[in-house]
């Protein structure tokens, strides 16, 4: 049976995110790595909360302009796991994936729970990895049938 963990913040609906004028929209991509990585997610995490968190970032922290994001969420216990999905991550990426957390955290200030980042990937550059070990951004890296790279 699935447990469905009680989450500190509310994380808003696609229904709930309000459409801007002037902006720009990022979907996340769907390959076969995404739908394996999606699948891996919800392995590893099968009873804790597993969400989609939208969200307009109106001053460009992200990016550098405005634009509507989205990126999976999961919720265990008092930890919060912002998790990066793409076929191959680079140390830009991982950049935009910080400024995401802290995006993140200037929305839910008023709430107590631990954030941390964590990138399923099938490739990694040196330099990304290198960042990841020194910001503590868990790497998961999966082959081409989806199951972890030891």
């Amino acid at each position: 049976t699935r447990e469905s963990m009680a989450s500190p913040f509310k994380i808003p609906s696609t229904s709930q995110t309000p459409v801007r004028k002037n902006s720009t929209s990022v979907a996340p991509q769907v390959t076969e790595h995404t739908i394996k990585a999606k699948a891996f997610l919800h392995k590893e995490f099968s009873n804790f909360n597993i969400s989609v968190w939208n969200v307009h970032d109106s001053q460009g922290i992200v990016h550098g302009v405005p634009m509507t994001l989205s990126i999976d969420i999961v919720q265990k216990g008092a930890n919060t796991y912002l998790c990066g999905i793409q076929d191959k991550y680079d140390s830009q990426q991982v950049k935009s994936l910080l400024m995401l957390g802290k995006l993140f955290r200037e929305q839910h200030k008023n709430t107590t729970y631990k954030l941390a980042c964590i990138i399923v990937t099938a490739d990694i550059t040196p330099s990304a990895l290198t960042l990841c070990k020194n910001t503590k951004i868990k790497v998961h890296l999966l082959n081409s049938n989806g199951d972890p790279v030891v």
